[in-house]
């Protein structure tokens, strides 16, 4: 089988095209049974961000391409990256609820790229660069939900915002549950 790879991670709240390699031990693929907790933030709190910034989730999408029966097809996996993830208060009342928020944004932009793919396959388009379009127009959608998150909610000061925002979260979810990679 010809095999083309192509790896789309979208970082904190960045897009950048890398080759991504991560163990197991240094990501957490997104599960709905897996909560994440601090011990699972390991990084260091970059010098660019703000000093009232608590904590960083680094949330990424890698959608590795291949042709299946002659149509381009995708792996699409969100993962945590422990590493590049860091808190500096693990008090902060809200604030892991506030980083699981932005892991479980990711998720539902994987399920939205999964779901654009399959759309795009019945179609029986040939063409990578409409499934590029596709993954890059959802992962900007994704950092663009993520500002309005942090804006709307106050990085987690505003609970009762956030507490909006999970439950429309869980409903997007919940509505897009066929392409969850957890079955």
């Amino acid at each position: 089988m010809f095999k083309i790879t192509t790896v789309v991670m979208s970082a904190m709240l960045y897009v950048n095209f890398v080759n991504a390699q991560s163990s197991s031990g240094d990501s957490i693929c997104w599960n709905r049974n897996y909560k994440l907790k601090w011990s699972d933030f390991q990084g260091k709190k970059p010098a660019t961000n703000l000093a009232w910034h608590t904590a960083g989730c680094a949330a990424s999408i890698s959608a590795e391409g291949y042709i299946d029966k002659g149509i381009p097809n995708y792996v699409i996996t969100n993962y945590f990256i422990k590493k590049s993830s860091w808190v500096t208060d693990s008090l902060s009342k809200g604030g892991l609820e506030h980083e699981q928020l932005h892991f479980d944004i990711s998720e539902l932009h994987a399920r939205k790229i999964r779901k654009g793919i399959e759309d795009l396959r019945k179609k029986k388009l040939k063409k990578f660069i409409s499934y590029e379009t596709v993954i890059i127009r959802l992962l900007e959608e994704r950092t663009a939900m993520n500002a309005k998150y942090d804006k709307e909610s106050f990085h987690s000061m505003n609970l009762e915002k956030q507490k909006e925002w999970r439950k429309m979260i869980a409903k997007q979810l919940d509505a897009l549950k066929k392409y969850a990679s957890d079955k």
